[in-house]
């Protein structure tokens, strides 16, 4: 099928996600189950809101010293929290850039305010000329937007909002809820699995 759109997710389909080393980090202050936040973020109400918008970075940093039972600083937390965002995959950016004429490109990602100027750091120290929202039309993140996937209204607001046609509309994400979620509103979709690149 000939695409006219594609709907990005950042992590682990454009940069790695490195849980190992924040974890490990965490672990020298005595907090042995931060990866769980990702295995199983229902069990963390706090880091959902963070996701959705609803708390600010203040109110984070406290929330997860009460959780973790924990004297760290917010400068603390904030590093070990950025620990989880590895590097940009060179290739897949760079078909991106060559791309940028075949395709409307976008981003949707649940994402929190700390991560995404990170996200943006990280991104212009690998790609000096650019600028991580240069690549789409327009980038979507999770606490900006307030919706998380794999909510279908995630997808649907993009869909309305950009008035794109599901069926020639490829979604691209490496958690397979989120892929049946997209799935579910009409939306074409990739699977990444571990360690495959776009």
């Amino acid at each position: 099928m000939k695409y006219k759109n594609i709907i990005f997710d950042i992590g682990n389909v454009l940069i790695d996600l490195d849980i190992k080393s924040a974890t490990a980090y965490f672990h020298k202050f005595e907090i042995t189950n931060f990866n769980k936040i990702y295995q199983s973020p229902d069990l963390f109400p706090f880091f959902q809101q963070f996701e959705l918008g609803v708390i600010n970075e203040i109110e984070f940093y406290n929330q997860f010293r009460k959780t973790f039972n924990c004297i760290l600083s917010d400068e603390q937390i904030k590093k070990g929290w950025n620990l989880v965002l590895g590097k940009f995959r060179i290739p897949s950016i760079q078909w991106i850039i060559n791309n940028q004429l075949n395709y409307k490109m976008f981003a949707l990602s649940n994402s929190n305010a700390i991560h995404l100027e990170q996200l943006k750091s990280i991104f212009t120290t690998q790609f000096p000329l650019l600028q991580l929202t240069d690549l789409f039309i327009k980038s979507y993140f999770s606490h900006q937007i307030h919706l998380l996937k794999p909510d279908p209204n995630t997808f649907l607001n993009i869909i309305q909002e950009q008035k794109i046609n599901p069926t020639d509309t490829l979604f691209v994400d490496d958690y397979l809820q989120n892929i049946e979620s997209a799935k579910e509103v009409g939306l074409q979709v990739l699977y990444l699995e571990k360690n495959c690149n776009f």
